[in-house]
């Protein structure tokens, strides 16, 4: 028989409740952690309903560009099978996060071809092109109607190039043309001008066969593009891309909005009959004007007074006569004599001086005169 003592361990209920949580403890903190979970869901339902306040829409129906969107996790906050898209790609500033570029990088627009649904999609306040992408999205949107983009600044075309192309707007007019002209004024397909010709968006044929191969490897892609309503702000046209990939069954109208500049543009015959194609009417619009510093004190802040009506006039005067009444004492100024607040005489008299100069008799009323002080 062993001589080792023996030990034996005794734990009441509520020392093993205590260590091992078990009861009531169990059931409050699974209910906590189940309640915690599901507020930190609602809070962030509730972050990405309230983190695109300005998704809405104008007067018309149209929807306006969300402002507020900045690409990346943003993302998440928009459903991919809505049929509407419009986005401001501007970025104003990066005082919110100043490791963040100053023009949107490409990648971060890459989720935008997870669009399938759209019937419109609207892009303003771009920087830099995102053809390739925009047009991989309109290839893999087959309901796709309305396509709308606009650049932040307009093209500007070197005075050293040889081609004379006009700005759309004004007195400009669209031509037909049977064939496509054939030329190429971008750069590798990039949606850019090239670099001998000048700075500025390009309608770019390469771009939009390319997008078209890049969309075919993830899904099927139509013919040709679905676009019903095509917008541009900001480009330079030529008439290839509408030969080679706008369908002339479904293209209805386009629309030049301002600082388009045509390069070449021609419809197809067979488009001129039932395309409609509009640009700003006015000849010289707003142009931008040189501005200079202005140096402290150069500028001066001119008080005018509100020039008062005749019959306001009459109630001002009137209102001066009886304030003047009320206060005998005090004198006012004219010429070089101060003379009290006349006093009620016998009117029709004549203006006359009394024997001992001091007072005045001028339309019947009595005015005392002050001698100036001299000392």
């Amino acid at each position: 028989m062993s001589d080792s003592p023996r030990f034996s361990l005794r734990f009441n209920s509520a020392e093993i409740s205590r260590v091992f949580d078990f009861g009531r403890n169990t059931r409050t903190r699974t209910v906590s952690i189940g309640s915690s979970s599901y507020n930190l869901l609602q809070a962030e339902t509730n972050e990405s309903r309230e983190l695109f306040r300005d998704d809405t829409r104008y007067a018309d129906g149209s929807a306006k560009p969300i402002m507020s969107f900045r690409g990346g996790t943003s993302w998440r906050h928009l459903d991919t099978e809505r049929e509407s898209l419009s986005l401001d790609l501007f970025w104003s500033s990066h005082k919110e996060n100043p490791f963040r570029p100053d023009i949107m990088p490409m990648m971060e627009l890459a989720p935008l071809c997870n669009f399938r649904n759209l019937r419109s999609l609207k892009l303003t306040g771009m920087l830099q092109s995102y053809q390739l992408l925009i047009w991989q999205t309109v290839w893999l949107s087959h309901g796709l109607e309305e396509l709308h983009l606009e650049m932040a600044l307009e093209p500007c075309i070197r005075h050293t190039f040889c081609g004379s192309w006009p700005k759309i707007r004004g007195k400009w007019f669209p031509r037909t043309a049977v064939t496509a002209r054939g030329l190429y004024y971008g750069k590798n397909g990039r949606g850019e001008l090239q670099r001998r010709v000048g700075f500025g968006e390009y309608l770019d044929k390469h771009a939009i066969g390319n997008a078209k191969e890049a969309a075919a490897a993830v899904g099927a892609t139509p013919d040709k593009l679905p676009v019903v309503k095509l917008t541009l702000m900001g480009f330079v046209v030529d008439s290839d891309p509408f030969f080679l990939w706008f369908n002339p069954h479904r293209l209805r109208s386009i629309e030049f909005k301002d600082h388009c500049v045509d390069a070449g543009f021609a419809l197809p015959v067979q488009m001129s009959e039932h395309v409609v194609v509009s640009w700003p009417r006015q000849d010289n619009p707003g142009e931008p004007m040189w501005a200079r510093r202005v140096t402290p004190g150069e500028i001066q802040l001119i008080d005018r007074k509100r020039t008062a009506n005749k019959g306001d006039k009459g109630k001002e005067k009137a209102g001066a006569d009886e304030q003047a009444a009320s206060k005998p004492g005090q004198g006012k100024r004219s010429g070089k004599a101060t003379v009290s607040q006349p006093e009620d005489a016998p009117s029709g008299q004549p203006a006359r001086r009394s024997g001992g100069g001091g007072l005045l008799h001028i339309g019947g009323r009595r005015f005392l005169r002050k001698k100036k002080n001299t000392d």
